[in-house]
């Protein structure tokens, strides 16, 4: 039977992994979500479309769409997160509670 404290380890460090995947495409969305408050300046890039000159410039704020996640990425991230959350509280159960000491808890949600 595999250490059930190096099972917690790994998987704290998978669902580190899941969660900072997660927070990045979370921040780059809330980042356009920000920018489309203010839609009118903003422009996209590496979308082959092409703009006015009128409408680029140094006020304007641009999004990269090789930037932007496919709704397969999210999907796949969030699920990828959840997986991993359930595997870091199913491997913290498994540690007797005699060696949890020194341990990370594991994050709510």
């Amino acid at each position: 039977m595999a250490d059930p404290v190096a099972a917690y380890q790994t998987a704290y460090e998978e669902f580190g992994k899941a969660y900072d995947k997660g927070k990045r495409i979370a921040k780059f969305l809330m980042m356009i979500g920000d920018y489309m408050s203010r839609w009118e300046s903003v422009s996209v890039t590496n979308a082959g479309i092409a703009y006015p000159a009128s409408a680029v410039g140094s006020r304007m704020k641009t999004i990269n769409a090789d930037d932007w996640p496919t709704a397969e990425l999210l999907g796949q991230t969030l699920a990828d997160f959840h997986k991993a959350k359930a595997a870091l509280d199913a491997a913290w159960h498994a540690v007797p509670a005699d060696r949890r000491s020194g341990l990370a808890y594991p994050p709510p949600g």
